[in-house]
């Protein structure tokens, strides 16, 4: 599967039902799903079968895995590897692990993620007085500079755990932390560094 595509291009899967699709019928070569080097790759599904919708098991989850690490992120040895997630995403997230360092990653760093806790900060905290830790933009830093890979399990645990921030908040505190890891993002558009943003089934 690895060899489908250079180790410096990305995709994203958009919802769970592709998702779900893929432990049943993973890319391959003449497959209805291909893969698609542009900026962003994405999962063509369309001509999948509609009724694929069964619960994921552990074997689906262990196939789902080994697809984001060899051919979403496309892991090279020695290459480091963060994956971001929810606490819902605990299984996935450590099979992603797993066949990582099978891969050969040489360091795999996972960025638990937590909606309510982040909606807490937003809601008690002063926005406008809030930083992104020195050493936080040191590590994005490294990774930049190191070519690290990145995994981002998607699907909220809580999808109204902001309903009542304020948005104005909510702004305030993603155009700062965006702009303290630019570097970062900039890398990740220019295909400078792999990544994938899949849904968790």
């Amino acid at each position: 599967i690895s060899d489908l595509r250079p180790p410096r291009t990305s995709y994203a899967i958009r919802d769970t039902q592709y998702a779900i699709r893929l432990l049943h019928q993973p890319p391959d070569v003449g497959s209805s799903a291909r893969w698609h080097d542009n900026d962003c790759n994405k999962i063509d599904a369309e001509r999948m079968d509609d009724n694929v919708m069964t619960f994921p098991t552990t074997d689906d989850l262990q196939r789902y895995a080994a697809l984001l690490i060899k051919t979403g992120v496309n892991v090279q040895p020695g290459q480091g590897l963060v994956i971001r997630a929810e606490l819902a995403h605990a299984d996935l997230a450590r099979l992603a692990v797993a066949e990582a360092y099978r891969a050969g990653a040489s360091y795999v760093q996972v960025d638990w993620y937590d909606g309510p806790a982040s909606a807490a900060m937003l809601t008690s905290a002063d926005v406008t007085k809030l930083e992104l830790p020195a050493y936080e933009i040191t590590r994005f830093r490294q990774m930049t500079d190191e070519g690290w890979g990145r995994l981002a399990l998607v699907g909220p645990e809580y999808p109204d755990a902001f309903a009542a921030v304020d948005p104005q908040a909510m702004r305030t505190w993603a155009v700062k932390r965006t702009r303290a890891v630019k570097f970062y993002t900039e890398a990740q558009m220019a295909n400078r560094m792999q990544w994938c943003v899949a849904a968790v089934p």
